[in-house]
């Protein structure tokens, strides 16, 4: 009988009908056939594509994977089956969203497939199609696999294989009256193996078999009379092939059958007819075509796929694909049979263990790379410590996770080998940075040393003050480290008071003129400069002194005139006529107001300006006439008290404030400038003095942002090394205490005990303001980090505990049957009590030795 599905498909085109602009089939797996390759043994005949691979795969969402392949021979409507499965699947994705499916009419598009002209099959090796479908909420992810048609070929046969290993739902689909005894044969090395996974799992049974679901696709039935159309018709009609089957390969079909969860055979009729549209169908051949894709996709039916009754997901998915693709290419390559089914088998266990390995190595990876961000630049013994306490998180996910008896041990072996290698990489990687860490940081303090060593290189430094100087850079280079560093801190100190020691040798050596290098040249430069400066004053002074003598001696005529007056006058002293006298003075005397001269003719006559009755305030200089230099040093002096007495009175770490406290001192500072400046005879012009004044107070205030920037970063590496230092102390508690708590609310109770514990460590470690929100701010990191590592302990907790129970349930059941065994050994009912006492005491015994 011709295939309809062949025949009648004409009006679709070659081209991959796409159904979105993002959706289409991929070609995951290429096979190439061995004629072709036949001067190319070393190459693989089955190539998978990775990057197809990643695609599918993110579309999951992490979720279980349920895989639905359809195999069948060459051109029997297997990528029509797939499409109309992908329709489906799309619908009941629009339904769990409460959407309404626009192309119902295009259930048929998507996978590539050939015209009735060209009866030859298109598809070769495995296409899936680019993304998976989520049609249950939250619960598995649906990937579709179209396949190669299986010919007597090696590459078909692997093609067969890969698909029958890697999905859970798999459809033989075949023309019913093609199908004959040897259709089977293709199943017959897989049935083996699911023999052999039930000898290496003693949990897998007939109840709970190896394989998911096999479904029969019977096409193109059309003697309803024998068998009717549907899944009856289609299991009579299974059973009556197998009754033809002969000696040993109908019981291993029989048998091997029974290695599924379910067996689907289903009868459908002939499609009669496929102009393009589903009115057109055969509407009872649609019929049937839904009731048989609804019952595979029923939310009971869709189940992910499991291997050693482990469901799997996209990682465990990607590593069991690429052994088999290794598997089957070695196999391809050998000469003689082809399907081994122990190989199979061997490969499946390798991976299942490989998987087990993986999940608990990227356990630990993420332990360790989530605590060690909370350590700065650690140390061999931060290193190690932090290892054992992943390593031990990792075995306790080895110790859950289900394994076979026969690889458990080498899988356990493969695991601490892993676990040894990361920890010497990491060892090395940490010895290494750590070295340039502590490079960097003696560079550092040198130049440190060097820049202070410069500020007192006018006058050779005492030995005590280079002492002094050794000390503060040897204990700010020791600041870099933990106190877990004691060990190693003289070791340190020792190499840097060494880099110093040879700092203060090349600084002698300039400076005795050994070398005569840059620093004895600076230091010239600055001497020459300073003699300079100091004969100009000197050459000042004493043109100031001969002009004052000069001025003083043509004001002794006056002065003397002046003095005789105010004795010899009848006038009281509140006359009008003494007025006139001070105002005389200040039009007639020679020296200008405000000079040390006229100040002290003005005491010893009692013209002093100064009004006595009025206050002063001591904080504000007096507003006499001063020199540009005199000002400028009074407002420098006046800006420095108000901001220090500002400074004392908020945080270290508020620096808008301190910019809004320097913007008021610079208005006031300014202003008394402008004062003062107005209140004597000063030369230099007002606006080019206020201009060098705040350039002044430019310079302090970023002196003391910058200081008190400083004194942040500090406080921030202090802070963050006394949160390491007591997050270790809580991890050490906590892990102490686990054993003695008997449940999760005593555990609970300890971490709260332990938490304030640390609290009180931190509060005396912390050196600055106990009452300021920085301390506040570390408090509460300190407190996220101890509330994170014990959800995470916990969760483990929870699964030793269960451990635990599970272990206890299996002693008690081993206790129950040594006890029966030992009471069946006395079978005579005289000696029953005997026999009890017998019993009770072998089960005492075995408990107490368990």
């Amino acid at each position: 009988m011709t295939s309809s599905f062949k025949k009648d498909r004409s009006f679709f085109s070659n081209e991959v009908n796409k159904t979105d602009e993002n959706d289409c089939p991929l070609h995951l797996i290429e096979a190439i056939e061995s004629d072709a390759n036949e001067n190319y043994s070393s190459q693989p005949l089955l190539k998978l594509n990775e990057k197809a691979l990643q695609t599918v795969l993110k579309s999951c969402e992490g979720r279980k994977l349920s895989v639905i392949a359809v195999v069948g021979p060459p051109a029997c409507g297997k990528s029509l089956l797939l499409n109309f499965i992908k329709s489906a699947l799309e619908e009941k994705e629009c339904r769990n969203k409460n959407l309404t499916r626009s192309n119902k009419s295009q259930c048929f598009k998507g996978f590539k497939y050939n015209s009735a002209k060209n009866s030859k099959s298109c598809t070769t090796g495995i296409w899936v199609w680019s993304r998976a479908f989520l049609p249950l909420e939250n619960e598995i992810a649906v990937i579709l696999l179209d396949t190669q048609g299986l010919t007597s070929s090696e590459a078909s046969s692997a093609i067969f294989g890969l698909s029958f290993l890697t999905s859970s739902t798999l459809i033989y689909n075949i023309e019913a009256s093609a199908f004959e005894t040897s259709r089977f044969s293709p199943l017959s090395p897989y049935f083996k193996y699911g023999f052999g996974c039930l000898e290496k799992d003693e949990e897998l049974s007939e109840e709970e078999p190896p394989f998911q679901t096999l479904a029969f696709l019977f096409r193109d039935w059309s003697d309803v009379g024998t068998y009717p159309y549907g899944r009856e018709g289609g299991k009579s009609f299974l059973n009556s092939k197998l009754e033809t089957l002969r000696g040993r390969l109908k019981n291993e079909t029989k048998e091997g059958l029974k290695c599924f969860q379910q067996v689907t055979p289903y009868l459908i009729p002939q499609m009669s007819g496929f102009p393009g549209s589903r009115q057109d169908v055969n509407q009872e051949f649609l019929i049937h075509l839904e009731k048989f894709v609804g019952s595979l996709l029923d939310d009971e039916n869709l189940i992910p796929k499991q291997i050693f009754g482990v469901e799997l997901n996209p990682d465990n998915f990607t590593n069991f694909l690429k052994g088999y693709v290794k598997t089957y290419n070695n196999l391809l390559h050998k000469k003689g049979k082809l399907i081994e089914e122990e190989i199979i088998l061997e490969a499946t266990c390798t991976t299942f263990h490989q998987n087990i390995v993986n999940k608990c190595l990227k356990k630990y990876n993420e332990i360790f790379e989530k605590r060690s961000q909370t350590l700065n630049n650690p140390n061999q013994y931060e290193i190690q410590c932090l290892h054992d306490f992943a390593a031990r998180q990792a075995n306790i996910i080895f110790n859950i996770e289900k394994k076979l008896p026969d690889h458990e041990e080498a899988c356990h072996k493969e695991l601490e080998k892993a676990l040894s290698s990361i920890i010497e990489k990491k060892t090395k990687e940490t010895s290494s940075n750590r070295d340039k860490y502590i490079q960097t940081c003696l560079d550092k303090a040198t130049a440190n040393f060097k820049t202070k060593l410069l500020k007192v290189s006018r006058s050779r430094p005492s030995p005590e003050l280079l002492g002094k100087l050794k000390e503060s850079a040897i204990s700010e280079f020791l600041s870099n480290f933990s106190s877990d560093d004691d060990e190693n801190t003289l070791e340190l100190a020792n190499s840097l008071e060494n880099q110093l020691e040879k700092v203060v040798n090349t600084f002698q050596q300039e400076e005795d003129g050994g070398n005569g290098g840059k620093l004895e040249n600076v230091k010239g430069n600055q001497l020459e400069k300073s003699k300079q400066e100091a004969n100009y004053k000197i050459q000042n002074e004493i043109k100031s002194e001969s002009n004052r003598r000069e001025k003083e001696e043509l004001a002794q005529p006056f002065k003397n005139e002046a003095i005789n007056r105010q004795r010899t006058s009848n006038f009281p002293p509140h006359h009008p006529g003494v007025k006139n006298v001070p105002k005389r003075f200040s039009e007639q005397s020679p020296f200008p107001p405000g000079s040390a001269a006229r100040e002290e003719l003005e005491r010893k006559l009692g013209f002093s300006p100064v009004n006595k009755s009025t206050p002063v305030d001591k904080n504000t200089p007096v507003e006499k006439s001063m020199s540009p230099k005199e000002i400028k040093q009074a407002c420098l002096k006046q800006y420095e008290t108000e901001m220090n007495t500002f400074l004392k009175s908020v945080e270290f770490i508020e620096t808008e404030k301190l910019a809004e406290a320097h913007q008021i001192s610079e208005g006031k500072v300014l202003s008394m400038f402008e004062r003062l400046s107005k209140a004597g005879s000063v030369s230099t012009p007002e606006n080019r003095g206020a201009e060098s004044l705040k350039r002044e107070l430019e310079k302090k205030f970023a002196k003391m942002k910058n200081e008190s920037q400083r004194q942040v970063e500090v406080a921030q590496a202090n802070a963050t090394k006394w949160i390491q230092e007591c997050y270790k102390e809580y991890q050490i508690h906590i892990e102490k205490i686990a054993d003695s708590c008997i449940n999760t609310q005593a555990y609970q109770q300890a971490h709260d005990k332990i938490k304030n514990e640390i609290f009180i460590i931190f509060s005396k470690k912390w050196k600055y303001n106990p009452s300021t929100s920085f301390q506040q701010k570390e408090i509460k990191e300190l407190e996220s980090e101890m509330d994170a590592a014990y959800e995470e302990l916990e969760t483990f907790f929870r699964m030793r505990q269960n451990t635990d129970l599970v272990l206890v349930e299996e002693l008690k059941t081993e206790a129950r049957k040594y006890y029966h065994a030992e009471m069946s050994k006395q079978i005579k009912p005289k000696n029953s009590h005997s026999s009890h006492q017998a019993g009770r005491v072998a089960q005492t015994y075995r408990k107490s030795y368990y």
